[in-house]
């Protein structure tokens, strides 16, 4: 919970001052608190017995996935410049 609410309150000073800089530590912090949690739940899930087949296995679905995107997301999405100056022009890839 302190992973999401954290990232909610990150989110929340992005869209109220877009030219904040130094987010990208705290962001992948939240990630790793977010899916920490949910690795825990996953190993009370199986200790716990109390669901059993795949069910049991749904969280470390979740947390596989999840991290698996968060591995492929890139934090620096605008190496070319300050995006926030020209919000029309196409984010570079690569």
């Amino acid at each position: 919970m302190l992973g999401l609410l954290t990232r909610t309150g990150i989110s929340v000073l992005l869209v109220l001052s877009p030219s904040t800089s130094g987010v990208d530590g705290p962001i992948v912090a939240t990630i790793l608190m977010t899916f920490s949690g949910l690795a825990l739940l996953w190993i009370g899930t199986l200790v716990g017995r109390r669901l059993t087949g795949w069910r049991a296995w749904t969280p470390a679905f979740v947390v596989a996935v999840g991290l698996g995107t968060a591995a492929m997301y890139s934090a620096d999405l605008c190496r070319a410049g300050n995006y926030a100056e020209a919000p029309n022009r196409p984010v570079p890839r690569g």
